[in-house]
């Protein structure tokens, strides 16, 4: 089981007497691995896997049209985690088809707040028709 949390400043994995996970899953109880999303590293996660080269990648992360635009953008930081649990779901044991996780957990923003968490793919599929972002928002949408 994989308990993902969003940003959350008191991760689960301490509470349970684990080491604190961050951004990797990391096994807090036998069978129980969490991980801490926090959307600022999921986006450069996201950067460095779509720019290949990573001196491009630093130069894009380093610059501070990149800080204000993933500031300012409005919904991409909660369809950049979107995306990562989408990944975290679709995660293959080596060399088998079964899934990684028997069952993935999100522990969420509060209600208003997780609420319009989940419409943000449906609205940045409509803003963004093209390009990686749009692709994205339309696969969580699937």
């Amino acid at each position: 089981m994989l308990l993902v949390e969003v940003a959350d400043p008191l991760e689960a994995a301490r509470l349970l007497g684990g080491p604190p996970a961050g951004g990797r899953e990391t096994e807090a109880l036998p069978g129980l691995f969490t991980v801490n999303l926090d959307p600022a590293a999921v986006m450069d996660e996201y950067v460095r896997h779509v720019v290949k080269i990573e001196l491009i990648a630093r130069r894009i992360l380093e610059s501070p049209v990149y800080h204000r635009f993933f500031a300012a953008a409005p919904g991409l930081k909660e369809l950049m985690v979107l995306g990562k649990i989408m990944v975290l779901e679709e995660a293959r044991r080596p060399f088998s088809s079964k899934p990684l996780w028997d069952l993935v957990v999100v522990d969420a923003p509060a209600t208003g707040h997780g609420l319009a968490f989940l419409k943000v793919p449906l609205a940045a599929s409509a803003a963004v028709p093209v390009g990686p972002i749009g692709h994205n928002a339309r696969r969580v949408l699937a």
